[in-house]
């Protein structure tokens, strides 16, 4: 996929087409999915945000620098030939977009490093007496 549109104006109309065809890319590597890592220039695949919102981030504050094989949109560095010598390649992949099983399971680390487990049903006595 040409990505000659990345170094365009976001006002150009090459630039336009490009973000139309990179959330078409995106939406056909995650169909089931309603939110996927933005590559804004300002959530920086970070943040979790809709095809809609997305479109507009990088219309308004463009693409994320130097991310042109799009990992954590499903694209693997084989997938992808750069047509440009001064293409930037991230050395490993960024992490896939997160899902609810990788929140829980963070929050259960967490709550085991604190030592809090669980809050005591309505039964349970809070204070000894």
């Amino acid at each position: 996929m040409d990505r000659s549109w990345l170094s365009k104006s976001p006002l150009s109309v090459e630039y336009q087409a490009g973000v139309r065809s990179f959330i078409k890319f995106a939406k056909a590597k995650f169909p089931n999915m309603d939110q996927i890592n933005c590559p804004c220039s300002r959530c920086l695949n970070s943040r979790l945000q809709t095809f809609d919102v997305i479109e507009e981030h990088l219309s308004c504050d463009g693409f994320l620098e130097g991310y042109n094989v799009w990992y954590c949109h499903g694209e693997s560095s084989t997938s992808y030939s750069p047509n440009h010598p001064y293409d930037v390649q991230l050395e490993s992949p960024p992490p896939e977009p997160h899902d609810v099983n990788e929140v829980n399971d963070m929050q259960a680390l967490i709550q085991d490093a604190i030592g809090f487990h669980e809050f005591p049903s309505d039964d349970e006595d809070l204070v000894d007496e």
